[in-house]
């Protein structure tokens, strides 16, 4: 679908609205796999870094505190990431 319109833009004229619809359609797709990779990669940082804390420490409050760390780990990593992958979904 992506490819086909694509296709049509790209032998219509710049002033169009097909290019108009295109720069929509990339800021929807970059905004929505942007938020979705971004509650996913969360979870599973948090999930990651809550186990890793529990093997280290057999306490009760080790799973939620490796949870705290994956959770703002993750933030911190989509914070220095995000200009990359904008760009790479920018060139999709």
């Amino acid at each position: 679908m992506i490819g086909l319109l694509k296709v049509s833009i790209y032998y219509s004229s710049e002033s169009g609205i097909w290019w108009q619809a295109l720069n929509t359609l990339n800021l929807f797709v970059g905004i929505t796999v942007l938020m979705y990779g971004a509650i996913i990669f969360s979870q599973i940082l948090a999930s990651l870094c809550s186990t890793i804390a529990q093997m280290l420490s057999a306490s009760d409050g080790a799973s939620a505190t490796g949870s705290v760390v994956g959770v703002v780990g993750s933030a911190v990593l989509m914070y220095f990431l995000a200009p990359y992958l904008l760009n790479i979904i920018w060139r999709i």
